[in-house]
């Protein structure tokens, strides 16, 4: 969000100097971050459910949250085409996910992972060492990377190249505008799930189990970093720390942007684990509502930084600038908490108020996605688990 208020303000442009070229270089570690994250919660919140055999439920709460990370994408998109800043046309083209939009595209990417994450987990749990390969089978899309940036472009539509963006954002190929593309930013995901696996392990008692984790997170540090210092143009280092802050290596869906962003996700999920969970650190206990209200932040965020005037405020100002953005929005996010809270408590104590209006608004919303979303669940649950071993459960156990 940070980096949006920059971009909203111009002080990426207003300031073309190597200091924010770093800073950049360092915002763009967010999105490895954030997904690897968002693995993780898959394997946490989610995988219990499937192995205690509810996976019905869990597969509901999925695609609950694919229809509530979709349809604030297309909130965004009707601000948007509302706003000027994109034609009706353009606008439901994005809708169809035929579009490439700034600052929202995670919610479209969210939507569709979400969608795919009951099969990931059937498969990390019913297949032989399934979570295994479905990290590996990531890691062989990344090596065909030259293979798929040949790939032909897609044919037009009408005398148009409708199809390109849909193409970028589904596997990239020779067009990857907004990545990482679907295809490409499964490797965050899977590799979120695997440190999922072992955070339990690093904060449990048993020191034989907290010692093979360790050295298991320490593996995939070394393999990234090696990995990253191979591809590293050492002759010129700082072109490379620009292609990265600029967007171009992960547009581009480069392995290099892949294996330096499993690095940083690794890294920055060990140190967590660590340093607040296992040793009990307090420091920026007060902001952990940044991640208790993230769809709002993506969705209504952005919505206000969209909609933010452009200002001519020169180099100094456009910092200034950004930075006040970037409060308000944090003061956003915190209002939308602080009002759920109070008008869970006052719903519960039967208060009339405002916010507990609010708060039932909010909650009717999601229960009605809960429903809409039980008749796919039950038919996604049976095609993973059938009554009667079918060809795709007879293959796992294989």
């Amino acid at each position: 969000m940070a980096s949006h208020a920059m971009v909203t303000s111009g002080a990426f442009i207003h300031n073309p100097t190597d200091k924010m070229t770093v800073l950049r270089f360092f915002f763009q570690m967010a999105p490895p971050i954030f997904i690897g994250l968002f693995g993780a919660m898959i394997e946490i919140a989610y995988r219990p459910k499937f192995e205690k055999g509810d996976s019905e439920r869990g597969i509901q709460q999925l695609l609950s949250r694919a229809l509530q990370c979709y349809l604030l994408y297309a909130l965004c998109m009707v601000f948007s085409a509302l706003t000027g800043d994109f034609s009706a046309g353009y606008a439901l083209r994005c809708l169809l996910l035929m579009g490439v939009t700034p600052f929202v595209d995670i919610l479209k990417f969210y939507a569709v992972v979400l969608v795919l994450a009951p099969l990931f987990i059937t498969l990390s749990l019913k297949a032989r060492h399934g979570l295994l390969m479905l990290v590996l089978a990531s890691v062989v899309i990344h090596l065909s990377h030259p293979y798929l940036m040949r790939l032909p472009p897609l044919p037009q539509i009408f005398g148009d190249d409708y199809l390109s963006f849909p193409a970028g954002f589904l596997y990239g190929g020779a067009v990857g505008p907004g990545g990482p593309s679907v295809l490409h930013g499964l490797g965050f995901v899977f590799l979120g799930m695997f440190l999922g696996r072992m955070a339990p392990r690093l904060l449990g008692q048993d020191h034989g189990v907290r010692t093979r984790a360790r050295l298991a997170m320490a593996g995939i540090v070394i393999l990234t970093g090696l990995t990253t210092a191979l591809m590293w143009n050492w002759r010129e280092p700082f072109q490379t720390a620009t292609a990265i802050a600029d967007l171009s290596l992960r547009n581009d869906n480069h392995p290099l942007y892949f294996s330096l962003g499993g690095l940083t996700v690794t890294l920055v999920t060990w140190a967590a684990l660590e340093i607040y969970d296992r040793l009990g650190f307090r420091l920026g206990r007060g902001l952990t509502f940044i991640s208790s209200t993230s769809l709002f932040t993506f969705s209504f965020g952005n919505m206000f930084l969209l909609a933010a005037p452009q200002l001519k405020v020169g180099p100094f100002g456009s910092v200034i600038y950004a930075s006040a953005l970037l409060s308000l929005v944090l003061l956003l996010s915190w209002s939308f908490k602080r009002i759920l809270s109070v008008g869970l408590a006052d719903e519960r104590a039967r208060k009339r108020t405002l916010w507990a209006r609010l708060y039932s608004v909010q909650s009717m919303i999601v229960r009605s996605l809960g429903r809409a979303a039980s008749g796919p669940a039950h038919a996604y649950a049976l095609v993973l688990s059938p009554r009667h071993p079918g060809p795709i459960e007879r293959s796992l156990h294989r």
